[in-house]
């Protein structure tokens, strides 16, 4: 596509000038008061003694030479010092001297093209590989209007030193695109640019302008082959943006279609299958990671909270969001438990005596709990427990305890549960 460019418009660039080539001047008074030598240097050193007479000679001859000028009273002759040296030049006395008689540059330019090309084909390789074409050599001129400045020496003398070259037309602008994997329900949503390259590679360079969604990607696509040299890196700041780069990973394996569409017409730039996954790691590995993901990312909706990307889990930081995401979901937690010791208050004396020797009881409670995850607290959940297939551990002790508080006041007493096949089903999850 970009190579079939056609403009031409280019611009001719050179080396930096010194000094001015126009400067500002005031017309002066033309009388004189003195004798008029054949010389003006004579004249300056027959007035040397007298300041007052040397600065009007000084003035009045100023005044000559813009008199003298072809194109006065619109322009003057000036002296312009130019690395040590006086030059004559024309300074525009008015300002409809520019409109009239405008200043330009015209020039013959030599370049020499490459054997075996034409000149087109000489300036489209400098379009694609942005590469200046030098000019060998030039004969430029000074023109005021459409007649050659009649004092050239300084510009000539500043030009001396200058270097010219042919700029290329810059490449387009970044191009807003998609790029997608076959098998992906997203996309990213990337600006890329044209890089210059060889124009003997036959190849087309992009690079992402910047990094959108944590994303920047490079590709080199061949036209001949249909290959596609695909590099990235990845800088997400948050769950979401990781989630999705995950779900990018996944899906360009091998055989998969990558392909980037330009937004603004809807159409395909290029597209290429892929001969190996862009990832390292197995399907595994990446399904497991994008589990933890979903997880943090339901934790940090519930709560209200963040969680950093950059910074790692501690494996309890994991188990905790791993349950509070599960209990988000419905999904209670099975564990096991050996004993359980709680506080229970009468309020009767109905209880009887066989209660307290009861097998295969179910406990249930709800507690109130505060959790760190990544320095970030999570407050007061509360968390409701099961534990099944419960006895007392010692039911004549929790007997004798029982009668005894119907005498006192308080008649709360300790109890000690314990599994009845020593390591029981317990069941729990946070309230959301």
């Amino acid at each position: 596509m970009w190579n079939d460019k056609q403009k031409t418009k280019n611009q001719i660039r050179i080396g930096e000038m010194h000094g001015d080539i126009v400067q500002g001047s005031t017309i002066v008074d033309n009388s004189v008061h003195y004798t008029v030598l054949q010389d003006p240097a004579d004249a300056i050193c027959e007035l040397k003694g007298d300041p007052a007479a040397l600065q009007k000679f000084m003035r009045n001859m100023d005044g000559s030479l813009e008199k003298s000028h072809a194109l006065y009273p619109y322009y003057g002759v000036g002296i312009q010092e130019y690395e040590g040296e006086n030059y004559l030049y024309s300074k525009a006395l008015i300002p409809e001297a520019k409109e009239r008689y405008p200043e330009s540059v015209k020039g013959q330019f030599t370049i020499t093209v490459p054997e075996g090309l034409s000149l087109d084909d000489y300036k489209r390789q400098s379009y694609i590989s942005q590469t200046p074409i030098p000019i060998d050599k030039a004969v430029i001129t000074k023109m005021l209007g459409d007649d050659p400045d009649p004092f050239q020496d300084g510009f000539q003398k500043e030009m001396s030193d200058a270097h010219f070259e042919i700029v290329p037309e810059p490449l387009p602008k970044p191009i807003e695109c998609e790029l997608g994997v076959s098998g992906w329900n997203d996309t990213y949503q990337l600006s890329y640019q044209i890089q210059p390259t060889d124009p003997a590679a036959h190849i087309l360079h992009l690079v992402t302008e910047q990094i959108h969604e944590g994303f920047w990607s490079e590709i080199i696509f061949h036209p001949d082959t249909g290959e596609m040299n695909f590099s990235y890196k990845i800088n997400c700041q948050t769950w979401r943006e990781y989630r999705k780069f995950l779900e990018f990973e996944m899906a360009a394996v091998r055989g998969a279609t990558m392909s980037i569409r330009v937004k603004k017409d809807d159409q395909e730039l290029m597209s290429s299958v892929l001969e190996h996954p862009i990832s390292g790691c197995s399907m595994k590995d990446l399904q497991n990671e994008l589990d933890m993901i979903k997880a943090v990312m339901l934790v940090e909706a519930q709560y209200g909270v963040t969680f950093s990307v950059n910074e790692p889990f501690e494996k309890e930081d994991l188990e905790a969001i791993h349950f509070l995401a599960e209990s988000i979901r419905g999904i209670p937690e099975n564990c096991t438990w050996e004993s359980f010791k709680m506080t229970a208050r009468f309020q009767n004396q109905a209880a009887s005596e066989d209660e307290f020797r009861k097998e295969g009881i179910d406990i249930q409670y709800r507690v109130l709990v505060d959790l760190t995850v990544q320095n970030v607290e999570l407050k007061q959940i509360p968390i409701r427990v099961n534990l099944q297939n419960a006895r007392l551990k010692d039911p004549d002790k929790a007997i004798a305890d029982w009668k005894n508080a119907q005498l006192q006041e308080d008649k709360s007493i300790e109890l000690e549960f314990v599994a009845c096949s020593g390591n029981d089903k317990a069941i729990r999850i946070a309230e959301c």
